[in-house]
């Protein structure tokens, strides 16, 4: 037995195969498709093929028509070219205005340029409604085989000649299903429809294939799914499902293969390896949709396109989730362009997209700025200590304790934002880290009362990151004057970067400021929310970071 790869590599080198068979063949071979397409000269002198064929003048269109199909001589032989299909119909052929591959197709005279005693050819192929013929005869080239009339359509005046059905032949009996659809790229889609033997004979088929061109024109061949092997009954049908992933490789290729899909044909082949295209039997072939891929973590930066209106951000990809699951989102200014104290507000994270503004901690209008970011889905095996919680401010002195859930051995760092921006005052997140836990709190920047209304806090720790250059650290003892933190080797891109203060050691309230993220290294600072000539921070604090270049860090 052939893998499924082997039957396809034979399918396609089938012809090359025979051409080299057919040296070894003698003038007394009975006209087969097989010797016709080898080069055997079953038409080009009068004697050959044990005189099945020898009537025909040698390049007469009849003459390779019979030669590709001898079950017709009987019926045929006595015949013009446009009463095949009359006397085929006679003879007990199925005949009608459907192609199928190994007919024989009938033109009447003037249809497709068909002479005054029409024309007949084989049926090499048929994709879409559409059918490719090889042929004897044809006016630019009458004496040698000619392929070059492909993809016609079916119009009036022509007719098809079947085989008989005293041999298995399959047809296809129902609509063509695919689930789901749309599929995301990558995903396995389920392609289901039902075949009849309408044959005498049981078929021992061994597979089935269901072929497909790629989206965008990708140009790396079909795409196929496939079925597992059965017997058809004569009389009986069966049901298939065909499935493969909408590719197969490395995922960061599904970016490549979305778009829509158009199923080209359904093949199959028996136990004797010879292969045939399906009898659509009047149905037609489907196309099928493939969005993005979903992704589990994103690291990105919006560019300089953010300022104190709210504006949102589409993710590149859709995030990995469904209903109540969270996506935990973690961003920061990392341009600093305007002169003002300014923090990030976040908003309403989806699977989809985020809300961002630049807010100033003293009211007004803000400029653009550069948007440094992290999207995890809850599905996420990376980043793994990371959670949500629901705190609310009803005292400025009053510090709620977040465990991890695990025991680590020193002080990670990690950070945190509020997500949700659900009070209309303004306001940011303190954080004090441990060992096993963080203290944390919300502090209205303009000391306006202290208290503040229910926010969704999103935490994470940078223990566990992904194998894709992710970096982190802490810096101690920044305070407001700018600080530069340089990286050893270089990142290939300017990277994202996310900073926290996770020591909160002075009274005042204070920020992390970024800016000149690039790929050798990035400039923080401490900047407190109500600057003043006196109101510099000298207090030395901590700040976490963590650094990786743009792009899905999982798939």
């Amino acid at each position: 037995m052939f893998s499924r790869e082997e039957g396809l590599r034979r399918w396609f080198l089938l012809p090359l195969v025979l051409t080299v068979v057919s040296f070894l063949l003698t003038s007394s071979t009975i006209c087969t498709r097989q010797f016709a397409l080898a080069g055997g000269t079953c038409c080009s002198d009068y004697g050959t093929c044990d005189g099945r064929c020898d009537i025909y003048k040698p390049c007469a269109c009849t003459c390779h028509a019979c030669a590709m199909r001898p079950d017709l001589y009987d019926a045929c032989h006595s015949s013009y070219a446009q009463n095949w299909g009359n006397a085929a119909r006679i003879a007990g052929f199925p005949v009608n205005a459907n192609p199928n591959e190994g007919d024989i197709v009938v033109f009447q005279p003037g249809v497709y340029g068909a002479s005054s005693l029409g024309h007949v050819a084989y049926v090499e192929d048929v994709n879409a409604g559409k059918f490719s013929i090889s042929e004897r005869g044809y006016i630019s080239d009458p004496c040698n085989i000619y392929d070059g009339r492909q993809l016609l359509d079916v119009v009036p005046g022509i007719e098809f000649i079947h085989r008989k059905n005293s041999d298995p032949h399959l047809i296809l009996n129902s609509a063509v299903n695919i689930s789901p659809n749309p599929s995301d790229a990558g995903e396995t889609v389920n392609i289901s429809f039902a075949v009849k033997n309408i044959g005498d004979s049981t078929l021992h088929m061994d597979e089935i294939f269901v072929r497909s061109t790629f989206p965008n024109q990708q140009p790396d061949g079909d795409w196929k799914a496939w079925a597992v092997p059965v017997d058809i009954p004569a009389g009986k049908q069966r049901n298939f499902t065909a499935s493969a992933p909408t590719w197969e490789g490395e995922p960061d290729t599904f970016t490549s293969y979305h778009g829509n899909w158009k199923i080209k044909e359904i093949i199959y082949f028996d136990t004797n390896r010879d292969w045939y295209s399906l009898d659509l039997n009047g149905h037609s072939l489907p196309s099928f949709q493939t969005n993005k891929p979903r992704v589990r973590i994103i690291a990105d930066r919006t560019g300089v396109v953010v300022n104190s209106k709210w504006t949102k951000i589409t993710f590149p990809y859709q995030m990995e989730g469904s209903g109540n699951d969270l996506v935990y989102l973690f961003a920061n200014i990392c341009s600093e362009k305007g002169s003002d104290t300014a923090h990030l507000d976040i908003k309403q994270p989806t699977f989809s997209h985020v809300w961002m503004r630049v807010e100033e901690d003293g009211g007004g209008w803000h400029g653009k700025e550069d948007i440094c970011y992290l999207a995890v889905s809850q599905s996420a095996t990376y980043f793994n200590v990371r959670g949500a919680e629901n705190i609310k401010q009803p005292d400025p002195g009053q510090w709620h304790w977040v465990s991890y859930n695990w025991n680590p051995d020193h002080n990670y760092p990690m950070a945190a934002n509020v997500s949700t921006e659900i009070g209309g005052d303004n306001v940011h997140l303190d954080l004090n880290t441990e060992v096993n836990g963080f203290w944390v709190r919300l502090e209205e920047d303009l000391h306006e009362d202290g208290s503040h209304g229910l926010e969704r806090v999103d935490w994470i720790n940078w223990r566990g990151s992904p194998p894709s250059g992710v970096r982190s650290g802490q810096l101690s003892a920044v305070t407001h004057e700018w600080r530069s933190n340089t990286w050893t080797n270089a990142f290939a891109d300017p990277p994202v970067v996310i900073a926290r203060i996770t020591s909160e050691n002075g009274p005042d309230c204070a920020l992390t400021d970024l800016k000149e993220v690039g790929r050798k290294g990035f400039n923080v600072r401490v900047e407190e929310c109500l600057p003043c000539g006196s109101c510099a921070h000298w207090i030395g604090e901590r700040i976490a970071w963590m650094a990786v270049n743009p792009g899905v860090l999982e798939w």
